[in-house]
């Protein structure tokens, strides 16, 4: 996959993935939950716009690379947390140098985050953070909230909106 650009699909089914394509299959965790019970939902990744035709209820997101922190190996993650968010225009300066300096090297700091990669798109949301785990309960630890909630964080939430986050782990099918 290109190191700058990402192209991917969210849906209940996906086409088979190409060459140089990721596809991953999981129980997807939106919000704050832990996704027991979720349906199966399917993910592909791919370094080129993505050719299938669009279905309802999917998500589908292009952007470019603008940080990365560590090794960010998607296929070999045992977990991947996908967080998408809108940034208002007059606070998008303060936000990315918060997240780049801040809340970045916090949480790539972590144990068990192998790496993240932060992209940029122009259309919504028009950003999208990407976490290479080795496990699914690492989000939801002391430490990780140690990490991500600092005063800084806090005011930079009251310019965000539109926030969804999916955690895809293997899933037996």
């Amino acid at each position: 996959m290109s190191a700058e650009a990402i192209h991917l699909l969210i849906a209940a089914e996906t086409p088979p993935p190409a060459a140089g394509e990721t596809a991953l299959t999981g129980r997807a965790r939106v919000g704050g939950g832990r996704g027991e019970g979720a349906p199966v939902t399917r993910m592909l990744l791919s370094p080129h716009p993505i050719a299938a035709p669009p279905v309802e209820g999917e998500i589908r997101w292009s952007g470019a690379r603008v940080a990365r922190v560590g090794l960010v190996e998607i296929a070999n993650a045992t977990a991947l947390l996908c967080n998408f968010l809108e940034v208002a225009d007059e606070a998008e300066e303060e936000f990315n140098a918060w997240y780049d300096t801040e809340h970045l090297p916090r949480l790539g700091a972590l144990p068990g985050v192998s790496g993240i990669a932060r992209y940029r798109s122009d259309a919504s949301p028009r950003y999208l953070a990407l976490f290479t785990l080795a496990g699914s309960d690492i989000p939801a630890g002391e430490a990780w909230r140690t990490a991500a909630r600092t005063p800084w964080t806090a005011r930079i939430k009251r310019f965000t909106r539109g926030y969804h986050s999916f955690l895809f782990t293997p899933a037996s099918l």
